[in-house]
């Protein structure tokens, strides 16, 4: 089996030992990396949902305070950068983060920021929303964002989702949050997440958006 090189952090909700509607207080990195993602406040973990998509389980965060951090300095973003992750919105509130990159779980100097915003989820980065699409609440897609130091490449469910050219802002990103980002908290599903310490070239990944899509039956 073919290993995609530069991984830096994985994440999978199946990976997560307990019962359906169990908080969870850690998520254990996958990649060997043990980059562990943690709450230590009771109130504020998200929720273990089994068998919502596919038969796979998914991480529930409550739009409320919920979310889950990792501290991730040690990883250089200064030049390549690839993200995979697979996720549902599941309302329509505005300017909620999916997952941030900052200093605090609602930094308003942020590297990357994927946002919920009404019916659309956007990215932030160099200091805009850069790049926007539609995604209906409960909807699973696969979202893979690619960086090779200027450009910024979308692609969703493997097919084209639109690109930015401009850099990025280096500042917040000291740690990594999922649930959270500037302006607040998200209500979402989050069931898989990929990072990757450069630009995953189209075969590489081909190859890693056709193993989601096969598993998640997007």
């Amino acid at each position: 089996y073919y290993e995609i090189p530069n991984l830096e952090l994985h994440l999978d909700a199946n990976s997560i030992v307990g019962d359906d509607g169990d908080a969870v207080s850690i998520w254990y990195d996958q990649s060997g990396k043990l980059r562990d993602f943690s709450q230590a406040t009771e109130s504020k973990r998200p929720a273990l949902k089994k068998n919502i998509i596919n038969g796979q389980s998914v991480v529930r965060f409550d739009g409320t305070d919920d979310y889950l951090t990792c501290g991730i300095n040690d990883i250089i973003l200064g030049t390549a950068l690839t993200i995979a992750i697979v996720f549902a919105p599941k309302d329509t509130a505005s300017g909620k983060g999916l997952y941030s990159f900052g200093d605090n779980p609602v930094d308003n100097l942020i590297f990357l920021l994927l946002q919920r915003n009404a019916g659309d989820v956007r990215y932030y980065m160099n200091g805009g929303y850069r790049i926007t699409t539609a995604q209906t609440s409960d909807a699973f897609k696969l979202h893979t964002l690619t960086w090779n130091g200027e450009l910024w490449s979308l692609f969703i469910n493997g097919a084209a989702g639109g690109t930015y050219s401009g850099g990025a802002n280096q500042r917040g990103n000291s740690n990594l949050y999922l649930g959270s980002g500037y302006n607040g908290y998200t209500y979402a599903d989050i069931a898989e997440f990929y990072m990757y310490s450069r630009t995953l070239d189209d075969s590489d990944r081909t190859l890693l958006e056709n193993k989601l899509i096969a598993k998640y039956g997007l």
